[in-house]
């Protein structure tokens, strides 16, 4: 991940867009496992975001779950 998207991130941890777009670098590096917390934890941080849904299951669908 790029330098930028962590110090954003500890800056801003609850910021919904900033942890799935971590979200989305992570996994475009196969980092799958830290990718899939970053999808966890915009869920947990906008439970009835759509988009925040729509990530996490395309990435299930991509992992084979």
């Amino acid at each position: 991940m790029t330098r930028s998207w962590v110090i954003f991130v500890r800056l801003n941890p609850n910021y919904l867009d900033a942890v799935m777009n971590t979200a989305g670098v992570l996994n475009d590096q196969q980092k799958y496992v830290e990718a899939e917390e970053f999808y966890k934890r915009a869920l947990t941080l906008e439970p009835r975001n759509g988009d925040a849904y729509n990530n996490y299951a395309v990435f299930l669908g991509n992992m084979g779950e």
